[in-house]
């Protein structure tokens, strides 16, 4: 209900909350969204993986970045992973004293790594992001170039912006170097 007073504390007016609308409040776009590998694309190789985006919306201390990776019916490991269930990660930009600090969470059962926000500083509404994901891996067989999907989320998993979609490289068949020889162990017929 809304309520008009006067100086004194006494109502003057009157609107019971069925009278009362207000505007939806409706998810944000992530923009400048980006996603890099410094693994060469092969199946299986380990890098720094960096996760890039402007948010539309704030994300307070608490809320969450979650990234879905793509996943592939080929091989053990379709999607992108790490080997540990709690992933090192690094809010690179901003490089200020607004940079936040997060926990990240990539569990091996699936393809979704979630970073939820720690320390005093949020994710600025209207400001560049990245973070750095530290051993992440390819799949481990060759898959086509497909895209992820970003979202942020506040604490209580309410979606603040997202989810916006990014292409992942193509993880390509990986060249056998040096001498190609075959010795076996018994060299008699």
């Amino acid at each position: 209900k809304v309520t008009t007073q006067d100086s004194a504390g006494k109502d003057i007016d009157t609107v019971a909350d069925a009278d009362v609308t207000t505007d939806a409040i409706e998810a944000g776009a992530l923009t400048s969204l980006s996603f890099s590998s410094a693994a060469a694309a092969t199946p299986g190789i380990a890098g720094l993986g960096t996760v890039g985006f402007t948010t539309a919306g704030q994300v307070a201390v608490g809320g969450k970045v979650v990234v879905t990776f793509p996943t592939h019916s080929e091989g053990p490991q379709s999607s992108f992973y790490t080997d540990a269930d709690t992933p090192t990660v690094l809010f690179t930009t901003p490089s200020d004293g607004t940079k936040p600090t997060a926990d990240g969470s990539f569990p091996s059962s699936g393809a979704v790594l979630t970073l939820t926000l720690t320390g005093s500083n949020k994710l600025l509404q209207g400001d560049p992001h990245a973070f750095t994901i530290a051993d992440l891996r390819n799949p481990s067989s060759v898959v086509a170039a497909t895209t992820l999907s970003v979202k942020t989320t506040d604490s209580s998993d309410g979606v603040c912006d997202g989810p916006t979609s990014v292409a992942t490289p193509e993880i390509a068949v990986g060249t056998i170097a040096g001498d190609k020889t075959f010795v076996g162990s018994t060299q008699t017929p």
